[in-house]
């Protein structure tokens, strides 16, 4: 196993994400949030030499303090087990999800050990995901010592315990769950380590209490049940409620819903599940939230969630007759525009399931009075037939959106798109090109 060092990050021109940056050729589903003060945030997954899930990915943060001029990148998840290339024994960390509070940071990715990848084997995994939590009753990682099967280990303050409490005296757990002993030095998510980690998935959410400058270690969050194999971020987007409520929309291959914290990011819960699967939210005026669901519908489709009893319940489910590539992840927000809150979303507007990635459009709605959406205007990004996958929104101050989406990749339906690599671009668009 090569394991190659974390790179050590650097300053961009114009775009937060550069092929070649960290030495990854690729880089694939992007976030975006707009600060206070200009100050921009972005995170991707970090591809490597492939465009493929799994494989060993990594996750690469971005900060921009003038607007979008500059960026600086950082890579805060990395396990670097890969060597650098696609490897579909490594461990992942993918799919990145952020929101943020004033100076605090909250990046939600994906995180599978060693040879598996999101929904059963997917991208080149050549292990299954097993159902369970891989957590105790406590939120302590499930941990089994190396040639046996039952994970009677535990991980807890950074120390490896048995089933009784006592502490494996020879091992130290390091920063990012390494693992050093007995002249051995590994990951806790690595092939034949020591202590190994349950094999299933996880949520591993990533904390920066100085806008991104640096990062806290990893803390894995509660929420998967028992008989799931697979749950993980929407991705792109979180949301912070004007209650300071912390949102992450989650989904399980079946069902989409919402992980939220009500103190702080101290504790979570989790949603009872709508019909979906990647998906974003926004909050209306009421306080309820709008999911917006990735469904092969063709057509846009959310759920509204409201509050009941400390907590977040599906209200209503709508297909709406607004056409678009659906089955494909969308980006929402909500912004004010001269007294009023509007809706902007962000999807490739081509037909089928597989083959709408194309035609990047930004629609703009109203509400009327039960909240309900009203089409007012559209603004096209780049031509109808460039490819457009993925992407990410932001209002940004002096009536523009930003934008950070996918125009490219290594093949799509058989052939390159674009430049033939997996990349997004950063774009600032005035409100004023959209058109009714």
């Amino acid at each position: 196993m090569k394991i190659i060092s974390r790179p050590p990050g650097g300053v961009n021109l114009k775009e937060p994400f550069l092929p070649g940056s960290g030495g990854s050729r690729n880089f694939r589903i992007p976030c975006l949030w707009a600060g206070e003060n200009g100050r921009l945030f972005a995170a991707m997954d970090v591809r490597w030499d492939a465009e493929a899930d799994g494989g060993g990915l990594a996750v690469a943060f971005a900060r921009s303090d003038d607007g979008g001029e500059s960026w600086e990148t950082s890579f805060p998840g990395f396990f670097g087990d890969s060597g650098g290339r696609h490897d579909g024994s490594a461990a992942t960390l993918m799919d990145p999800q952020l929101t943020v509070s004033g100076d605090t940071v909250y990046l939600l990715c994906d995180l599978f050990p060693h040879g598996r990848a999101l929904l059963q084997g997917a991208g080149g995994a050549d292990e299954k995901l097993s159902p369970g939590a891989g957590l105790d009753r406590n939120e302590d990682l499930l941990l089994r010592k190396r040639g046996e099967e039952e994970y009677r280990f535990h991980l807890s303050n950074g120390c490896i315990l048995d089933e009784k409490g006592r502490k494996v005296k020879e091992y130290e757990v390091g920063p990012f769950f390494s693992l050093r002993g007995e002249g051995e030095e590994s990951n806790l998510f690595f092939r034949g380590a020591p202590f190994e980690a349950y094999p299933t998935s996880y949520l591993c959410l990533l904390v920066s209490r100085d806008g991104g400058k640096s990062f806290e270690e990893p803390r894995l969050l509660p929420g998967k049940h028992d008989e799931e194999a697979f749950l993980g971020t929407g991705p792109g987007r979180g949301l912070v409620t004007k209650r300071g409520e912390i949102l992450f929309p989650v989904y399980n291959g079946g069902e989409a819903g919402l992980l939220y914290s009500a103190d702080g990011g101290k504790s979570f819960r989790r949603s009872p599940g709508v019909r979906g699967s990647e998906s974003q939210a926004v909050e209306l005026p009421s306080g309820k939230l709008r999911l917006f669901l990735r469904n092969p519908s063709g057509f846009l489709s959310y759920a509204d969630f409201a509050r009941r009893d400390g907590g977040f319940v599906p209200v209503k489910e709508v297909r709406t007759g607004y056409a678009l590539a659906s089955n494909c992840m969308a980006s929402a927000i909500a912004f004010e525009k001269e007294g009023k809150t509007k809706l902007a979303l962000s999807a490739p507007s081509g037909e089928g399931l597989w083959t709408g990635r194309y035609g990047g459009r930004i629609t703009l709605f109203d509400l009327d009075e039960n909240e309900e959406l009203i089409p007012a205007s559209e603004i096209a990004v780049g031509k109808k037939e460039d490819f457009f996958a993925y992407s990410c929104l932001a209002a940004l101050p002096g009536g523009k959106l930003g934008i950070l989406y996918e125009d490219s990749c290594i093949r799509y339906m058989d052939k390159p798109q674009g430049a033939g690599i997996s990349r997004a671009v950063f774009r600032k668009i005035p409100l004023g090109e959209a058109k009714t």
